[in-house]
């Protein structure tokens, strides 16, 4: 990933709840970033990655979804070979967001790092120049 800007960034955020991907989405759009997939599903967000994710630049994860965690989406793009950065969005208590930083780590995934839902337009930016670095 060579972008400078957080505008450059193609972001792909899965969660369950469309409520909130609503509010990633806005928030994301304020940061000036246009280029937003969302998805709520796991699934779903796998079938785009196998035919875009080349273009993904970072994934925001929600830990609890129905039909497949964000852990177990993790692995599935370790087996992709996903080579961009995840971070997770979730209202999940810590040990579970300290659980996939780790995974993250051990199999070679960029984490940019974890969001309590409610969060800050501020963080998530934050959290997000982390990718460009």
């Amino acid at each position: 990933m060579t972008h400078a800007k957080l505008e450059d960034l193609r972001i792909l955020s899965i969660d369950d709840d469309p409520f909130i991907l609503d509010v990633i989405t806005t928030t994301l759009n304020h940061l000036g970033i246009a280029r937003v997939e969302t998805r709520t599903t796991a699934a779903a967000a796998l079938d785009l990655i196998a035919r875009d994710g080349e273009s993904i630049d970072v994934v925001l994860c929600d830990l609890h979804m129905p039909d497949m965690d964000g852990i177990e989406f993790m692995s599935e793009l370790v087996a992709r070979e996903f080579n961009g950065c995840f971070a997770v969005v979730s209202g999940a208590g810590e040990v579970i967001v300290d659980m996939a930083k780790k995974l993250a780590g051990a199999r070679g995934i960029r984490f940019l790092g974890s969001l309590q839902k409610p969060f800050r337009a501020k963080n998530l930016g934050d959290l997000l120049e982390k990718a460009l670095s």
